[in-house]
């Protein structure tokens, strides 16, 4: 059994998230205190660490597992 993080899909959460809301990386970044380039990277698909994941998470309104999958 193999437990992954759907990155695809949290980036598309988080990309449709800030146009829905029309808030760009910048302002984002300092609502949640994330860097704009830390954002910038999870959007294109790049591993966040567990800190930004848990802070998306919370600012998608999603459970933390919501983003895994297991094979």
């Amino acid at each position: 059994m193999t437990v992954n993080l759907d990155l695809r899909k949290l980036a598309k959460a988080l990309d449709e998230k800030r146009y829905k809301e029309r808030v760009t990386l910048r302002e984002l970044s300092k609502e949640l205190g994330v860097s704009t380039s830390t954002l910038s990277r999870l959007e294109s698909g790049r591993m966040p660490d567990l800190t930004t994941y848990i802070i998306v998470c919370r600012y998608l309104n999603r459970p933390f597992n919501h983003f895994f999958t297991v094979d």
